[in-house]
């Protein structure tokens, strides 16, 4: 994937192919303090995963990104964040230090649609739905997978140690 430009303060790539990456190293951590949105992933619906307009993942304005797994990644996009989940396994997603969106051939926006997925070191991970989350549910997952992180560090410090 060649690198055309690199706005250093925000993390943000664009790529020869037309499609945006986030650099997670320069941007993991980072949470926004705008008005959440109205429609967050609690008042979704499962029978309408595929968002619209506004609410679609303009890949210009991710901030960063935070992995839970490799069928979850969270993005924060500014006025807006994402929890993604993927129809399969992503396994490169937990050592990628930079990562890029394919959507809409028109206006790039990501909105969970058939053909949209996340590219790691160009390999598609296809995006099985994307929800909105509120500030607070975002800070949430996020805080939870950093606690789960530490419990296993904790572990394993204890099992060298005996």
């Amino acid at each position: 994937m060649k690198i055309l430009a690199l706005a250093a303060a925000v993390g943000l790539f664009a790529t020869a192919d037309g499609y945006a990456a986030v650099d997670h190293a320069a941007t993991e951590g980072a949470a926004t303090d705008r008005a959440p949105s109205d429609r967050s992933a609690g008042a979704m619906s499962a029978a309408a995963p595929i968002l619209r307009g506004q609410e679609c993942l303009d890949p210009r304005f991710a901030r960063g990104w935070v992995y839970i797994d490799d069928h979850h990644i969270l993005v924060d996009a500014g006025r807006y964040r994402y929890r993604i989940e993927f129809s399969s396994s992503c396994r490169d997603l937990a050592y990628a230090p930079v990562i890029g969106f394919r959507g809409d051939p028109i206006g790039g926006r990501v909105c969970g649609s058939a053909f949209d997925s996340v590219l790691t070191r160009d390999i598609p991970c296809r995006i099985e739905r994307m929800d909105l989350l509120s500030r607070e549910e975002y800070k949430a997952i996020e805080g939870k997978r950093a606690r789960d992180r530490a419990e296993r560090r904790r572990v394993r410090a204890e099992r060298k140690a005996n």
